[in-house]
């Protein structure tokens, strides 16, 4: 199956924001690089997966999707807890990655998705099926 354009497109995202963790990382004052090369080659190798409709690569990227969001929302409560008005941008912004990676989500789980990584055999329509006998 020809890969979808969505799938394009995540595996470029995934590779730009691998190799600026990896490289662009040390720019930052807040580098850590005990997280963020680590998370870039994650992210790089992913992307490479995504790109050739690899199934290990899909489930990757719906963890590290659940991951990010779990991670988001847990920091977003902690900044709320802290009764300060200089949070709430901070929390507001923090929403762009819950945002991105709940897309991800759905788009993974979408049928057409599915199919180009071949979840699904041609006459089948879901997983549990067993198919034609």
């Amino acid at each position: 199956m020809k890969r979808p354009m969505g799938i394009t497109v995540l595996a470029i995202f995934y590779v730009v924001v691998g190799i600026a963790l990896i490289l662009g990382g040390p720019l930052s004052s807040d580098f850590n690089p005990y997280v963020s090369i680590p998370t870039g080659v994650v992210l790089a190798v992913l992307s490479v997966g995504i790109w050739t409709l690899q199934r290990w690569a899909r489930m990757g990227a719906l963890i590290l999707a659940i991951i990010n969001v779990v991670g988001s929302v847990g920091f977003i409560i902690y900044l709320m807890l802290d009764n300060s008005n200089a949070v709430l941008p901070a929390a507001l912004w923090l929403m762009v990655p819950v945002f991105i990676n709940v897309r991800i989500f759905m788009y993974l789980t979408k049928l057409e998705v599915e199919q180009a990584f071949g979840l699904y055999d041609d006459d089948q329509t879901s997983l549990g099926s067993p198919g034609p006998q």
